[in-house]
């Protein structure tokens, strides 16, 4: 008795003080909080500091504005701590929690900090993913740093995270996760007041809650208007925002697509919710949907989940050949995409693309994998162009501006390809944009060039738009190569279109492609004298243009010897 009652006052005790000391540690807590509150009400735009707010927490008077949402409420930077990492978000005066991006989804935290004091803030626009040394730091994750980023997206300014040398400021919207292409990035600039950062007067009487009489929105000058993600005008996930910048930083690459056109899909003809008309699926569940506004193919279920353009012929495939295709990494998890080899003597080999830029080889003779080049890249929330060419029993592999791996006599005959792998709901295989062709990787480089032209279709552009993209960088090498070997060749570039939209639109679009194609060889180093340019938009068609594939073969780039 008289031991369980000694255990009992010590456990009293014990219980009291670890109480009372929890107590008193939340206590200094909020009398810390009220303190930073009401120094930010004496002395605005003094520092920048992250302020801790808590469920029914007001947010500080001098709190960083960075957006307006839908319904024209402010929306304030705040960053929140998920996993073991701050991410950066936003947050409103009538929420209780801040909303970021992570793994493509709108999350909330009920616990989170404001950033608060403007002195010396402002945003800075983003080029080609390349953030200013002053870029204000928000958050970290997977060894990455991550800052502060706003865009425009379907008429509100929103605010989101984004790191070195990533193309997009990654938002959270609806629920969802976006990646904006055209965005700003916080920056220190300095001591100072700054003028264009326009932060909100307030008024801090009672009752107010903390409401700006001068409603004022950050300045956005340099983003579109009309910038969303159904929007005609958003910008191609493909494309590079400078295209020189972006055509110099896939200047090692060496892949060339084949000439002849076997399959090609880009979904855009498709309906959301519905399989696509020119596959076949053997095997799982798939289904078209859209990532930012574009259509794309999502395997959602399976273990194996196969799904296989429907080509004529069985066995299509030649020697050589070529496959391309765009995938969608929204997370570090099983986000790539595998395409599997059918070969003549019944067997199966595959090649995964990985999320972090990997390629891995399936069921070859041997292991053939290998890293992403760049091991400081943060491939998530983007578009990465996977490619490998086939040619005399070895296959060569291409993640955007890498050559990763080279397979040397695979000893495989193939006849046809598929795409598939382990399709999951909360975490698909995202891919677009497939082409697969006979040819590939033109030998022209250190002969006699005799031809009397030659016909590309590696240069490749932006839909409706004269904008190189970085993929076409094989093929605009390899001519660049054949003019320096044979120093008194000439050429007229000529452009090509497809019957799609009316003749006059087509002359002018095929025009402005060969002089950006003539222009980027003199980028090269080419001399301009020696290539002269024409425009024959839709008038001398190679195929038809009822498939996709004719279409494909019309849209071309002619080098013809003058």
């Amino acid at each position: 008795m008289k031991t369980t009652l000694l255990s009992g006052m010590i456990f009293l005790i014990v219980f009291t003080q670890a109480y009372s000391q929890g107590f008193f540690n939340n206590l200094k807590k909020e009398i810390k909080k009220e303190e930073d509150i009401n120094h930010a009400r004496q002395h605005p735009n003094e520092f920048q500091r992250w302020v801790s707010i808590g469920f029914g927490s007001q947010i500080p008077p001098d709190a960083v504005v960075g957006g307006k949402d839908l319904d024209g409420k402010l929306l304030y930077v705040a960053h929140a701590n998920y996993i073991g990492n701050w991410h950066p978000g936003k947050t409103r005066t009538d929420w209780n929690g801040a909303n970021f991006e992570y793994g493509g989804k709108e999350l909330t935290a009920q616990s989170y900090e404001v950033l608060a004091g403007n002195n010396g803030l402002d945003w800075s626009d983003v080029i080609n993913g390349n953030l200013p040394s002053n870029a204000f730091v928000g958050g970290q994750e997977n060894q990455n740093t991550l800052y502060v980023c706003r865009c425009e997206y379907d008429g509100s300014t929103q605010i989101g995270k984004t790191w070195q040398g990533n193309n997009s400021c990654n938002i959270g919207f609806g629920g969802k996760g976006f990646n904006i292409p055209v965005y700003q990035v916080l920056v220190q600039s300095g001591s100072g007041n700054t003028t264009s950062f326009n932060q909100p007067v307030y008024n801090n009487q009672p009752g107010n809650n903390n409401q700006p009489v001068n409603n004022n929105l950050p300045v956005t000058n340099n983003l579109p208007n009309n910038f969303s993600s159904n929007s005609s005008n958003q910008p191609n996930m493909n494309q590079g925002v400078s295209q020189n910048s972006s055509l110099k930083v896939y200047g090692n690459y060496d892949f060339v697509p084949g000439e002849n056109i076997l399959f090609e899909d880009n979904f855009q003809d498709g309906q959301e919710g519905e399989f696509p008309d020119k596959w076949d699926l053997e095997k799982g569940q798939a289904v078209l949907n859209k990532v930012n506004g574009e259509l794309a193919l999502f395997i959602t279920q399976g273990n194996y989940a196969y799904v296989t353009p429907l080509v004529k012929n069985k066995a299509y495939l030649t020697d050589p050949f070529t496959v391309e295709l765009d995938y969608y990494v929204q997370t570090e998890q099983r986000n790539g995409v595998r395409v599997f080899i059918e070969c003549a003597d019944n067997s199966q080999k595959g090649i995964y693309f990985g999320p972090a830029g990997d390629v891995s080889s399936d069921y070859f003779i041997r292991d053939f994998s290998s890293p992403f080049p760049d091991t400081n890249a943060k491939l998530f929330g983007q578009w990465h162009h996977a490619a490998f060419i086939f040619k005399n029993g070895q296959i060569k592999t291409y993640v955007d501006q890498y050559r990763v791996t080279i397979m040397p006599n695979t000893q495989i005959v193939p006849v046809s390809i598929k795409v598939g792998g382990i399709g999951d709901i909360n975490n698909p295989m995202i891919f677009k944009n497939l082409k697969i062709a006979a040819g590939g990787s033109m030998n022209m480089i250190g002969r006699k060039f005799t031809d009397a032209k030659i016909v590309t279709h590696g240069i490749q552009f932006d839909v409706g738009r004269a904008t190189i993209r970085p993929t076409s960088m094989g093929t605009l090498n390899m001519i660049k190569e054949v003019m320096i070997d044979n120093p008194e060749l000439r050429f007229e570039i000529g452009g090509h279109t497809d019957a799609d939209g009316d003749a006059a639109s087509n002359l002018k679009l095929s025009q402005d492609r060969a002089d950006a194609v003539r222009q980027a060889l003199i980028d090269l180093g080419i001399d301009g004298s020696r290539l002269t340019t024409k425009g024959y938009g839709l008038t001398k068609p190679i195929s038809d243009n009822n498939s996709p594939e004719g279409k494909s073969s019309n849209r071309r780039v002619e080098f013809v010897r003058i």
